[in-house]
C-alpha cells in the first residue's frame, strides 16, 4: 500500500522535511517526491484544485489495517486459545481487599481472578480512580466518513497533518478524522461531517461524485503526554493497566498485548518500558 504525506499550508513543507529526517534516523524508508513524481503516483490527487503540493513524502513500506477484520482476527485467535469473551458486561466497580484486586463487578456478574488488567480505552480513568491511580485520560471524539466508488481512486494512504484518506481495494475510501473534546458524546454532527467532506473532496476531487456510504464517530483515549500507560499498579501487585493509546491503539494493540503478557507472567519486557510507566 504505502503512504504519502502532503502539505497544503504555509510552513507545513518545512515541517514535513523535518519529519523525513526523523523517519530516516529511525531506519524507515522515506522518499521525497517532486510534484511530477507525486502526479505519477497518484494522478487523481495531483489534479486537486487545492494549492499545489510543494513537497511530498512517500513511505513505501507503510501498511494499513482494516479495523473490523483486525478485530475479527483477534477474536478468532482468542477463541482458538480457549479465551472466554463476555460481551455487554461493562465493569462498574473493582473490589480491592488487602492490597489486591479480588474481583471486577459488572451489572449481572462478578468476575474473580488472580490477576487483572484494566484496558477500558476512553472509559479507563474512572476505574483508575478506584485503583488510586490518576493518569489524566479523557475521551476525544473522532468522526469519520466512508465513501464508495466504482473503482479505487488512490493506491496509497494519504496524510495531511492529522487527517487522512485511506483507500480500500473494493473502491471504498475512509476519510478522517476530527479531534473534539466533547466528553463521552459519540454523535455525528452535520458541521464536522461537512468539514471532513470538504477536506476529502478538495484533496481528491473525484470523491465529490462518490457515494457517502456511512458516517460514524468513536472516542479515543487521550493521555497527558501522548504516550500510552502500560504497566503494573505499584501498590496493587496483581493489577495492570494498558490505557491512553489515543490514535495508536489499533496498530499497537498486538505489541501492547505482548508486553502485558510478559509483565503479567514475570518475564522481562522485550523493550524499554520507561516511557510507558504509570508514574512518569
Amino acid at each position: 500500500c504505502g503512504c504519502i504525506h502532503v502539505p497544503r499550508r504555509p510552513g507545513e513543507a518545512a515541517s514535513l522535511l523535518a519529519d523525513a529526517a526523523k523517519f530516516a534516523a529511525d531506519g524507515i524508508v522515506v522518499e521525497r517526491l517532486t510534484p511530477s513524481q507525486l502526479a505519477a503516483c497518484e494522478p487523481h490527487l495531483a489534479a486537486s484544485t487545492a494549492a499545489p503540493f510543494s513537497a511530498a513524502l512517500r513511505l513505501p513500506d507503510e501498511a494499513q489495517i482494516r479495523n473490523p477484520r483486525h478485530l475479527q482476527a483477534l477474536v478468532a485467535a482468542c477463541r482458538l486459545h480457549k479465551v472466554e469473551l463476555i460481551e455487554h458486561a461493562p465493569v462498574q466497580d473493582l473490589v480491592i481487599e488487602r492490597d489486591r484486586v479480588t474481583a471486577a463487578q459488572a451489572p449481572q456478574r462478578r468476575f474473580s481472578a488472580d490477576k487483572f488488567c484494566l484496558a477500558a480505552g476512553a472509559w479507563s480513568e474512572p476505574l483508575c480512580g478506584q485503583l488510586g491511580v490518576s493518569l489524566g485520560i479523557y475521551p476525544v471524539r473522532g468522526q469519520m466518513v466512508l465513501y464508495r466508488s466504482d473503482a479505487p481512486l488512490l493506491t496509497h494512504v494519504v496524510n495531511e497533518g492529522p487527517r487522512y484518506l485511506v483507500p480500500r481495494s473494493d473502491g471504498r475510501l475512509l476519510a478522517g478524522s476530527t479531534e473534539e473534546d466533547v466528553g463521552f458524546d459519540k454523535r455525528n454532527t452535520d458541521e464536522q461531517i461537512a468539514e471532513l467532506r470538504q477536506f476529502a473532496e478538495s484533496l481528491l476531487p473525484p470523491l465529490a461524485k462518490a457515494e457517502v456510504e456511512a458516517t460514524w464517530a468513536g472516542l479515543r483515549p487521550h493521555g497527558v503526554d501522548g504516550f500510552p500507560h502500560i504497566g503494573r499498579v505499584p501498590h496493587l501487585p496483581n493489577c495492570y493497566i494498558a490505557a491512553g493509546h489515543y490514535r495508536s491503539g489499533l496498530y499497537t494493540s498486538p505489541g501492547t498485548a505482548v508486553l502485558l503478557r510478559q509483565l503479567m507472567v514475570g518475564e522481562s519486557p522485550s523493550i524499554d518500558m520507561t516511557h510507558f510507566r504509570l508514574s512518569r
